[in-house]
């Protein structure tokens, strides 16, 4: 059986990446980080619209008559959905410690942010409950609905 989880996650990537550069709130967002007038609050917009990305790009690319036996395994979910929300974490990581670097500039403050961890013992209890979800949906004849 031919391994679709590296071309699955292409085409993931690029729709992603797509509405990420269409999103009018997330180009908002980067003009006012690269003018300096972000705030934090601002942070918490920006990560919105970027899971509200990736969840669309998720969503618009896994689809059962793609998948092996039209199912999502776990292997194929683990090396799709956990990537983009890395990099969704990423993202915002970058964003929230540029502004803190902002901030503390203008406090003539010289340390670096911290970064949050990503939090893979929940992202590990999400995918959990995704898988569990559509093996119960299977049970119950619904898995048209991925």
């Amino acid at each position: 059986m031919e391994d679709i989880a590296p071309k699955l996650y292409e085409k993931i990537e690029k729709a992603f990446t797509g509405k990420v550069n269409r999103n009018m709130d997330i180009r908002a967002f980067k003009e006012k980080l690269r003018n300096s007038q972000a705030k934090p609050e601002d942070v918490s917009l920006y990560a919105r619209a970027l899971g509200e990305c990736a969840s669309a790009a998720l969503i618009e690319n896994i689809r059962q008559d793609e998948l092996p036996d039209g199912k999502l395994y776990w292997n194929i979910a683990e090396r799709t959905i956990k990537p983009i929300l890395e990099r969704v974490h990423g993202m915002v990581n970058d964003a929230a410690s540029e502004i803190q670097k902002q901030i503390d500039s203008t406090r003539n403050v010289h340390l670096n942010p911290v970064r949050a961890e990503f939090p893979e013992e929940r992202i590990r209890a999400l995918l959990n409950g995704l898988m569990q979800a559509l093996e119960e949906a299977e049970e119950d004849g619904e898995e048209e609905n991925l």
